[in-house]
């Protein structure tokens, strides 16, 4: 399957966020870049990756972790409100594009409606999700030891299907 074809799908207990959620029985996603959160940010996950067998890889790091992570992101800045995605295709309509797929458009929906909402009943919830709860050990393999020969046979996997192409080294500065 090339790429840009392979999709997952996030269900409703993905969503963090209860006003996201409303109506919205799944999203599907292509792959896409996931987001850390710093704590004293007022960010707060959108979407969730199912963890598990939807894995993460850290090029930089030269990770892979199968915990749920952030795939988008709402928050605050002063007085305006953001939302940021971890990839394009989600709410596209081209052949790629996945805004007709399952849930996303009422997703949009839920988030347009936060966007341009001035109340503040719709903020998120203060705290941590209990999803995003560290789980290291054996969710993760780190580039040493024995994880060395892993991460080294992902990235073959990786490069030989086109997928590290999209993973560059992107420099994003606010």
């Amino acid at each position: 399957m090339h790429p840009l074809e392979i999709y997952f799908d996030t269900p409703p207990e993905s969503l963090p966020l209860e006003w996201s959620r409303a109506g919205v029985t799944s999203v599907r996603w292509r792959p896409a870049a996931t987001f850390t959160l710093v704590p004293e940010a007022k960010i707060w996950p959108l979407v969730l990756s199912p963890g598990g067998r939807c894995l993460s890889f850290n090029r930089t790091l030269r990770r892979i972790s199968f915990e749920s992570l952030p795939l988008a992101v709402a928050g605050r800045h002063r007085r305006g409100r953001f939302a940021l995605f971890g990839g394009p295709h989600l709410f596209e309509t081209s052949p790629l594009g996945l805004l007709t797929h399952g849930g996303n458009a009422r997703f949009l929906q839920n988030i347009i409606g936060w966007l341009l909402d001035e109340h503040e009943s719709v903020d998120a919830p203060a705290g941590k999700s209990p999803l995003l709860e560290s789980q290291h050990g054996l969710s993760r393999v780190d580039n040493y030891g024995n994880g060395e020969r892993t991460i080294a046979s992902v990235e073959r996997v990786l490069r030989k299907t086109g997928i590290l192409k999209a993973l560059n080294h992107g420099r994003w500065m606010p």
